[in-house]
């Protein structure tokens, strides 16, 4: 991994609008913006409170480090910065399970459990299924 893939890690920008709503403890969450990106933030400075009182921003960028993160915000066409405990963002990744490396059954695999599946659902076929499982566990 190179450096520019770690300071890539390090910060990230959203240029969407996002709504802003007040949590407890001194918490704030940013929502909507591109793909249903949410920002949750902790542990927010007090000058935060003054920045984010409109409940509208139009960008976030997000800065890790060691000690927290520092959160710019875009709002009527001027940048604040305010100080920030804990940043979490969920990004939701959009075809999930068609991304991943998962693995696939083969031809008699798949004739195997659709089988299975087939006997599971006749009356007492369960029951069937559970006896030859014990039965065999018996004999190995």
């Amino acid at each position: 991994m190179n450096d520019d893939d770690m300071e890539s890690r390090k910060r990230r920008d959203y240029a969407a609008p996002f709504t802003v709503q007040s949590l407890p403890n001194d918490g704030w969450r940013f929502s909507g913006g591109a793909h249903g990106i949410e920002v949750l933030v902790r542990r927010a400075a007090p000058a935060a409170r003054a920045l984010l009182e409109s409940g509208q921003c139009q960008g976030l960028s997000v800065e890790w480090r060691g000690d927290g993160a520092r959160i710019y915000v875009s709002a009527h066409g001027v940048r604040r910065v305010f100080e920030a405990g804990f940043v979490a963002v969920h990004e939701p990744v959009r075809d999930l399970y068609a991304t991943l490396p998962l693995g696939r059954f083969d031809a008699a695999a798949q004739r195997f459990w659709w089988r299975i599946f087939r006997i599971a659902r006749l009356p007492g076929g369960r029951h069937l299924i559970s006896w030859i499982a014990r039965r065999r566990s018996r004999t190995t």
